[in-house]
């Protein structure tokens, strides 16, 4: 009889390479609890493709041959990030364990320690099982952390007690609010529409018209627009090609008329999640996208399986989110720099920098009474399994 096969950590960073393996890694993610669909395989498979000038590479880890975790990273100088991290919200380690997450995470860490790299994450969820692993004894022996606050997401749960009846779950301001703009609208335009696209059903020329609306009305908002990277629509077409539960909703003046708005989110397992979302400047005095993220929410309540809709808002302290959440989780930035002399001076200046930042943090929060959105609970949600 031969002995067990040792578990064995794998590379791979050639196209070929990560091409041959993605549908047993989809596959394999389809198994792990995971953060959030948006960390699902096929989501940063579809990143790899078209972000390939960041130098993508994959890791494994296998237990007799058997896949029990993946992270997916790139490289940039010496420094290895998650992959989609620039596009994404946040991601996560899939693994069957979290024993084997932190195995694999103080692997990678050790091996590259070698080569006088660190690894940057630059948005971990609370909840993620990645997180769990940066907090293990195992990665604490081959590398030291340094972590920082990012951002929170804000989050809620509507009741909804049946298909149909979504407007019952709103808070009365709400319903108002949402009558009075859904009035402005038909005044404006008699016969406007709603259009729902799903996973594959997702258009090119719908998310074309989402990147144009998107990029023409980012002027009221600070940085670029995401959509100013043309690989960006090419990114999104290859999730939804893929099947991720990505829903792309608009909103039109009329039948195949000029689109008002648009929201883009993904909807897993009776949770919508507000990925990304615009309106037409010229028209904001009838306030689209809120009339289009109740059409959305509804849209969704009616397709839950249970009784709960979960409404997450994603990473962001926009004062407009205090009107809808009423709880929150942390995201929070990660330093692994790998134990040895080489790096004591970068050590030391992330011990410096990060402690000045949470310094930055505890008083703003004194001077607000509670931070950025104060109010809102603090309950981190649990992982989600088959989240693709």
């Amino acid at each position: 009889m031969s002995p067990p096969m040792p578990r064995q950590l794998h590379r791979y960073d050639q196209p070929h390479q990560l091409e041959e393996r993605r549908e047993e890694w989809i596959r394999f993610g389809n198994r792990c609890p995971l953060a959030a669909p948006f960390c699902h395989p096929r989501i940063w498979t579809a990143w790899m493709t078209p972000f390939a000038e960041g130098k993508p590479v994959v890791y494994e880890l296998r237990d007799g041959g058997e896949l029990v975790a993946l992270l997916p990273l790139y490289l940039e100088r010496s420094t290895l990030h998650l992959a989609s991290d620039r596009h994404l919200d946040y991601q996560d380690i899939a693994a069957l364990t979290d024993e084997d997450a932190a195995e694999l995470l103080a692997g990678v860490a050790a091996r590259k320690a070698r080569k006088g790299y660190s690894l940057t994450f630059e948005k971990v969820a609370e909840h993620s099982r990645l997180h769990q692993a940066l907090a293990s004894p195992r990665l604490a022996e081959v590398a030291a952390l340094r972590s920082r606050y990012w951002s929170i997401c804000p989050f809620t749960c509507f009741e909804v007690p049946a298909p149909g009846r979504f407007s019952g779950s709103l808070s009365s301001r709400q319903r108002k609010d949402f009558k009075a703009a859904r009035r402005r609208l038909h005044e404006a335009c008699p016969d406007p529409v709603v259009e729902h696209e799903f996973g594959v059903a997702i258009q090119r020329s719908s998310l074309e018209q989402a990147a144009a609306l998107h990029r023409g009305n980012q002027y009221r908002k600070k940085g670029e627009s995401v959509f100013g990277d043309h690989d960006f629509t090419g990114f999104l077409e290859r999730q939804a090609s893929s099947g991720a539960p990505l829903l792309l909703s608009t909103l039109r003046e009329k039948p195949g008329g000029r689109a008002l708005a648009f929201a883009l989110g993904y909807f897993s397992r009776d949770t919508y999640y507000y990925y990304l979302t615009a309106y037409d400047g010229s028209s904001a005095e009838l306030s689209p996208g809120r009339v289009l993220l109740i059409e959305v929410l509804a849209h969704c309540a009616d397709r839950i399986t249970g009784t709960t809709l979960r409404f997450d808002l994603l990473c962001g302290e926009e004062s407009y989110k205090t009107r809808w959440a009423t709880s929150f989780y942390e995201v929070t930035r990660f330093q692994v720099i790998p134990r040895r002399l080489s790096h004591l001076p970068q050590l030391a200046i992330y011990t410096a920098v990060y402690s000045l930042k949470k310094a930055k943090n505890r008083l703003y929060q004194w001077k607000t009474g509670g931070g950025y959105l104060p109010g809102l609970r603090h309950e981190p949600p649990g992982l989600v399994r088959d989240a693709g």
